[in-house]
């Protein structure tokens, strides 16, 4: 029997850009039910839990203010293509005035004045309201790449849309370019005389690395997280998507450092400390130590009036956000609990003089220079640091305390069930709601993206299909009851390229798993480089030859979410999904059996007699994959070390201790390591030889 309750839910959904269905790896259909919509409509029409007449009303309320936008908050402008904006406007209103402004706020072009009657009819009327369709034309003449805005007004009314002046490719690596690089987390990285996980281990291990040919330096992600009390150490959730995790900051390296003996005795304290890379990364510890340092330099060094504090409160000046972002991180650091539970006004009392709130002034300041310094450092040597920037943000932090109308609250972002993870997966953070997020151009994300490109040469797109769609599990429900929520993909992707263009950035999409081919297509378009991982790419059925990258593409063996390759051809990572209860006995057995016939067909296809030397392996895949056009090659530093333990086991949180496992060797034994620097001479060479070809191919 048909329900009307649920076709009209259905409908609604869909308007609102739900999708009901979708289907799983296993090609299940998955139909989401009425109780599902309803939560997620709620979120979406800002009625969290409303139900019956009360849920009615907010629709009512939601589609009334659609109804009365005059144009679309933001538009679109692909290179020099034409565009027209779409207004809706009473009946009796006879002529508008459009201006086009440019980001500082100046007019570009005189005023252009448009009677409405020679304008093309775009709907019928309804409710009072016409909508007509107007070309921009002379307003577009000369119109640079960026973010501008348009005003729309007719007598004493006004309204505005963002306009987004985009390239239709981000930038790009040179097409000749056959490059090569590594990739370790930071916290891995330690020498006897440094302990510590600091910025300034990065720049050593890029300086050695070039003497072998390599030119991207990649980590996770460097944005600040709760690192003391309570710790989350995920990279992946971080306290903002802005702002720099002050844990790493390099204080040895500060020259203000020297006049303070405090701060001076502190870092001398934490160097004498040994290291035992055996032991995890110790977050907590790090985190205390800096602060500490950090501390006294504010104590003794920023006091008002001095050329330090000048530099930093300079330097807040022109990032008007820094302020607040100190200001809720002493509020933070002092009460160790979530924003939601402070009063009102807690941050509001913090003044800009607060010990805390200088403190991360400086702290931000400090990591900035390091950050950029250290860009420089590696673009001097046509090297490229590579970061990446997640898909989402911590609920508890500076970015949902400081936009929380931006925020999906009631729901959490993450993925249906697959074949890894067969109850779905809940990330634990509050997606963007994409109407919110449009209101403004995007600005939310162009914020993120600019921050991260102006400090690094290629940066990863963490679940890029989250630029089309993104899978919302309510509060309450598992993992495998959630519903994808379509976004403004065609704006997301504009903002993007505004970014990438203006910064000269480089762009890598993470498109494995289960995507969508329209998402494949997208990013191929814009030049989006999609990601190459050689462990899904060799199949078990007997005889199978690998698949190798194609051109556009950055290739890996693996990524810090799947096994190292020597937990793959050992199938540790089977024995942890059979503890984990995702395998029974029989399962895991046939999972192994898999498992050794892909071993066997790699090695094959690699040229090799064994099977059971996962170096031997290694260093015949990283060849293999060097030789192919793939712009980028990126090595493992855990894979080259032969470590058996992943950093990361995904939907383990409490399970394992994720993101702490140090380098088994210090910086200095990296650089002395004679089996290392043959293993990576051997991918030079492929890549040298690759990059030959590509002169011949593409003339």
């Amino acid at each position: 029997m048909a329900d009307p309750e649920a076709d009209d839910l259905v409908r609604l959904a869909e308007e609102l850009g739900v999708e009901t269905t979708y289907w799983d790896v296993g090609g299940q259909r998955h139909q989401a039910d009425v109780d599902q919509l309803r939560a997620v409509i709620g979120v979406l029409v800002g009625a969290r839990g409303a139900t019956g007449t009360t849920l009615d009303a907010a629709v009512a309320e939601h589609r009334a203010g659609r109804q009365e936008r005059v144009c679309a908050p933001t538009l679109v402008r692909w290179d020099d293509q034409p565009l027209s904006v779409v207004l809706s406007l009473a009946v009796d209103v006879t002529a508008v005035e459009l201006t086009l402004r440019d980001e500082d706020g100046t007019a570009r072009v005189a005023p252009m004045r448009v009677e409405l009657r020679h304008q093309a009819v775009n709907r019928s009327r309804t409710g009072g309201r016409q909508q007509w369709e107007v070309p921009l034309g002379p307003l577009l003449d000369g119109l640079g790449v960026g973010r501008h805005h348009l005003e729309v007004q007719w007598g004493d009314e006004r309204a505005t849309a963002v306009v987004l002046a985009a390239p239709s490719r981000v930038a790009r690596l040179d097409p000749h370019d056959r490059l090569w690089g590594l990739f370790t987390p930071l916290y891995a990285l330690w020498t006897p005389a440094r302990p510590q996980a600091v910025l300034g281990h990065l720049e050593r291990l890029a300086e050695w690395l070039d003497g072998l040919g390599g030119k991207v330096v990649g980590t996770l992600p460097l944005l600040a997280g709760t690192w003391d009390e309570p710790c989350d150490p995920s990279p992946y959730s971080p306290l903002t998507r802005r702002w720099w995790n002050e844990a790493y900051l390099d204080v040895a390296a500060r020259p203000e450092i020297r006049n303070c003996p405090e701060a001076m005795a502190l870092v001398d304290a934490t160097s004498a400390s040994s290291v035992d890379p055996t032991e995890p990364f110790d977050a907590r510890t790090q985190a205390r130590q800096t602060r500490a340092v950090l501390e006294a330099l504010v104590t003794h060094e920023l006091a008002p009036g001095g050329r330090l504090r000048q530099d930093v409160d300079r330097f807040a000046a022109d990032h008007p956000d820094l302020g607040r972002y100190a200001r809720f991180r002493a509020v933070l650091d002092r009460r160790r609990c979530s924003w939601h539970t402070w009063e009102a006004d807690d941050v509001a009392a913090v003044t800009d003089n607060d010990e805390g709130a200088l403190l991360h002034r400086y702290a931000q300041w400090a990591m900035i220079r390091q950050l950029t310094g250290l860009d420089r450092q590696l673009s001097a040597r046509d090297q490229r640091l590579y970061l990446d920037l997640p898909v989402g943000v911590n609920g508890d932090g500076y970015d949902t305390w400081a936009e929380p109308e931006l925020f999906a609250w009631g729901m959490a972002a993450g993925a249906p069930p697959d074949e890894f993870f067969t109850a779905g997966q809940n990330w634990g953070f509050p997606p963007l709601l994409p109407d919110a997020s449009r209101a403004d151009g995007h600005a939310h994300l162009a914020t993120c993206l600019r921050a991260h490109m102006a400090v690094c040469g290629l940066l990863r797109l963490d679940h890029v299909m989250a630029f089309h769609r993104l899978y919302w599990v309510p509060d309450g429900e598992p993992a495998d009851r959630g519903v994808y929520v379509r976004t403004h993909s065609d704006e997301l992707f504009a903002v993007l390229s505004i970014e990438s263009h203006r910064a000269g950035c480089p762009v890598v999409g993470e498109d494995l798993g289960t995507v969508p081919d329209e998402v494949r297509h997208r990013i191929e378009r814009h030049g989006i480089y999609s990601m190459y991982v050689a462990q899904f790419c060799q199949d078990a059925a007997p005889g199978a030859p690998l698949v190798l990258p194609q051109p556009g593409t950055m290739a890996s063996v693996n990524t810090h979410d799947t096994p190292t390759l020597a937990g793959w051809v050992t199938g540790d990572d089977i024995d942890r999904r059979h503890h984990m209860g995702l395998l029974d006995e029989q399962e895991a057995a046939d999972e192994q059996s898999r498992r050794n016939q892909q071993v066997r067909n790699l090695a094959t296809s690699l040229g090799l007699d064994r099977h059971d030397d996962h170096q031997v392996l290694l260093v015949a895949l990283l060849e293999a994959l060097g030789r192919t056009d793939a712009a980028v090659v990126l090595a493992s530093l855990d894979d080259l070390l032969g470590r058996v333990e992943p950093q990361n086991v995904p939907g383990t949180p409490v399970d394992r201790p994720n993101w702490v496992l140090r380098s088994d060797a210090s910086l200095g034994a990296l650089e002395s390591d004679g089996a290392l620097a043959d293993a990576l001479g051997r991918l030079q060479a492929a890549r040298l030889g690759a990059w030959a070809n590509s002169l011949g191919t593409l003339g």
